[in-house]
């Protein structure tokens, strides 16, 4: 009852946030699905109620959806600020494409030169600078379909490919191709296709 009554009056500032969306809204209403997870105690069907939810109990989204309306429009993004202060331990910036999801951000850093599509990053990351004399771009550009966990740094003018997973705690400050898994400080790099497969071994 009190739950529903405080969601109640949460929607009096998800009215002025939400109509600040503006060309955002498409972009965020299919980013909203990510963080179906985080909804499991909430069932409703509407985007609004379901941004007014995730607005009001999750921190990151709510820095998500700043960093989408700046995308967009700067004074639309000061608005959504000011009803849903961003979580303040984690930071956004960069070029990042659609599917972007955040989980449990506490201490996250995201600022590569360039992120991909379907983006998932979880706490204690850092994406950042690594200066390096001659070097033009000194911040990561990252693949589509890219997943980094827990307490992994990525720093410097490197390229991140397609469809890799940055293991937990992984310092990586070189190239990762493509469909590659990265382990470990210094990093390992294997293949997705396990040295394990059907037949090894045998």
């Amino acid at each position: 009852m009190l739950r529903s009554l405080l969601f109640a009056l949460n929607l009096l500032r998800a009215v002025p946030a939400y109509a600040c969306l503006s060309g955002a809204r498409d972009l965020l209403r299919r980013e909203t699905e990510g963080y179906t997870w985080f909804l499991e105690s909430y069932d409703g069907d509407s985007f609004f109620l379901r941004f007014a939810w995730l607005m009001w109990r999750c921190g990151c989204y709510r820095s998500q959806v700043a960093y989408r309306c700046a995308q967009v429009s700067t004074a639309c993004s000061y608005v959504v600020r000011f009803l849903y202060p961003p979580k303040k331990d984690l930071e956004i910036m960069g070029n990042i494409g659609e599917g972007l999801v955040i989980y449990h951000g506490h201490g996250t850093v995201i600022a590569a030169h360039e992120i991909g599509r379907n983006f998932s990053v979880y706490q204690g990351v850092t994406i950042g600078r690594n200066a390096k004399p001659g070097r033009e771009i000194n911040n990561p550009i990252i693949g589509d379909n890219v997943t980094i966990f827990a307490n992994a740094v990525v720093a410097g003018g490197i390229t991140i490919g397609d469809n890799v997973t940055i293991g937990a705690g992984a310092v990586v400050m070189k190239d990762v191709p493509a469909d590659s898994v990265v382990l470990g400080n210094p990093c390992v790099i294997r293949p997705k296709q396990s040295a394990c497969a059907p037949g090894d071994g045998e």
